[in-house]
């Protein structure tokens, strides 16, 4: 039997479900079984930020975030859910679901801005002027934002956007958020990366 194509295609209709989890208690041994997870298979130095809440909440919410998903049948007969992180704050997530549950679940980061990147831009008196110069001069030089900036492992954001290289896709909203990405390290030259508009439709 033919199936009529839809004459609204934009038209999607979805039912979410929304899990609250209250970051404020957590199990502290399990949470050091996490941060050394992300040190053991990432190299992200978590006792660096600790006293920072910003990074202590995304993980805190990643292993009962995982569980609940479980725990309502999101990985049942054989379906990879997607972790789809947004920015940074999902990344301890992602790289939880990666190394805690190898082959259950796929993961993206989508990048909406690097954040490095930004802080570099918003702290230089020459802002982007200066920024995608050195950028591009760096880039056809074979260098990467530490080796012109210094080591930006005292920003809590820079591990875990670093780290997005590990998932199995990236979307990134502009051209040159790829270039930033491409930016962060030697790495990134061959991981792939998809460009993903902000406000442009997509049917398919």
């Amino acid at each position: 039997m033919a199936i009529k194509p839809s004459t609204t295609p934009y038209r999607v209709t979805s039912q979410p479900e929304a899990i609250l989890i209250d970051v404020r208690h957590f199990n502290p041994e399990k949470m050091g079984v996490l941060k050394f997870v992300l040190f053991q298979d990432y190299g992200i130095e978590s006792a660096k930020y600790e006293s920072i809440w910003d990074y202590e909440q995304y993980c805190r919410i990643a292993e009962p975030g995982l569980e609940a998903l479980r725990a309502i049948g999101a990985c049942m007969n054989g379906d990879k859910p997607i972790i789809l992180s947004h920015e940074y704050m999902g990344m301890p997530t992602a790289l939880c679901a990666r190394s805690r549950y190898p082959g259950q679940f796929r993961t993206i980061f989508y990048a909406h801005e690097v954040a490095t990147m930004r802080r570099i831009v918003e702290e230089h008196p020459g802002h982007d002027t200066m920024f995608y110069n050195v950028l591009a001069k760096a880039t056809a030089n074979g260098q990467y934002v530490e080796d012109i900036f210094g080591s930006q492992r005292g920003f809590y954001k820079h591990p875990l956007v670093e780290a997005s290289r590990f998932c199995d896709n990236i979307f990134a909203v502009g051209d040159y958020v790829v270039k930033e990405l491409r930016f962060l390290r030697k790495e990134f030259a061959g991981v792939h990366i998809d460009l993903a508009y902000n406000g442009v439709p997509a049917g398919h």
